[in-house]
């Protein structure tokens, strides 16, 4: 899969800060294991619509590979309702929150370095659409701004509890 992103976006840390990306051959966890392959270990926030199973092996391996040491993901609400097997699942591996949430924004946090944003209109989910967005690196006020209103956003959600009552 790497080869297939590498082919449509290059090399990352190439002094880009702003790099676009359309396509239909990997989807929005595979990018985040890219680039987590780029970054070394790191914390990942994120909020989406919807996410599958095999976007919640993907963070599972990265987890074991030990790129991935924390992970909080905002979900829309409806996901409760319809991806309870893989609500279930994520749970194992991440924090997860319920929140109104439409957004697909991913923040990747590394020591002593920028983090770097990824905007994108896929969801966690395998990629049977083109989808299109946007990896930013080394802008401070974007990624202050986004870190900002996922914090935000993150303080209004309500945490993922299995059994199905809310904290």
């Amino acid at each position: 899969m790497n080869d297939l992103i590498k082919a449509d976006i290059g090399e990352l840390g190439d002094g880009r800060n702003i790099i676009p990306f359309f396509t239909i051959a990997w989807s929005l966890h595979d990018l985040i294991a890219y680039v987590l392959q780029y970054t070394g270990i790191a914390n990942v926030q994120l909020c989406t619509f919807s996410i599958s199973e095999a976007g919640v092996r993907t963070f599972m391996n990265l987890q074991e590979e030990g790129l991935l040491n924390k992970l909080d993901i905002i979900i829309d609400h409806t996901a409760k309702k319809n991806k309870v097997d893989v609500m279930l699942f994520a749970n194992e591996c991440c924090s997860l929150h319920l929140a109104d949430v439409h957004a697909k924004v991913v923040i990747i946090s590394r020591k002593h370095h920028s983090s770097i944003i990824i905007i994108s209109s896929a969801n966690l989910n395998t990629v049977k659409r083109y989808e299109a967005g946007l990896i930013i690196m080394e802008d401070y006020h974007t990624e202050k701004y986004f870190e900002d209103n996922l914090q935000t956003l993150l303080a209004l959600s309500i945490p993922y509890i299995p059994d199905g009552t809310e904290a």
